[in-house]
């Protein structure tokens, strides 16, 4: 398996290489899209892209990143929220301080978020606010105070198996 570093090693002798390279996953091989030594062209599926706080922050991650460009596509059952997501993802990448290329594309279903991903992020939640709060409580009543149980210990058990 290629180091990731010579991944985005610059080509000095020719910045207007294309080529693919072959990277060994475990589900197999992935060609990556590379151009001047960077991937390029990488096709991210987001799945619960109306978020507001995950989402959000993902933009603002991908637009400073000078290494990787491409497409995210944003699914959400709450459509309206996808949508409204593309137009602050586009927002965000139009900043004079963003150094890279990302579209930003709310689609209708998931398998159209999914068609030649690259990349999947899941970022949903399960239930409505009071079904998380069983997260933190159910602990609580055998004395395990959470802050923050929503990944990590008896609370985030609990998450996961309502989530499954």
């Amino acid at each position: 398996m290629p180091k990731l570093k010579n991944l985005w090693e610059e080509d000095e002798k020719n910045t207007d290489k294309t080529d693919f390279k072959t990277m060994e996953t475990k589900s197999g091989s992935s060609k990556l899209h590379i151009k001047s030594g960077k991937p390029t062209d990488l096709k991210i599926a987001y799945v619960g892209g109306g978020s507001r706080g995950w989402a959000n922050k993902l933009m603002g991650d991908l637009a400073q990143s000078p290494y990787i460009n491409g497409e995210v596509r944003l699914y959400d059952t709450n459509q309206e929220m996808a949508e409204f997501n593309q137009k602050y993802g586009t927002w965000i990448q139009a900043h004079p301080k963003a150094v890279s290329n990302w579209k930003y594309r709310a689609v209708k279903t998931i398998k159209e978020a999914l068609v030649d991903a690259d990349f999947v992020f899941l970022s949903i939640q399960p239930g409505d606010i009071e079904a998380m709060g069983v997260d933190l409580l159910e602990p609580m009543k055998y004395g395990i105070y959470q802050p923050v149980g929503d990944t990590v210990g008896p609370g985030g058990s609990i998450r996961a198996l309502r989530s499954a």
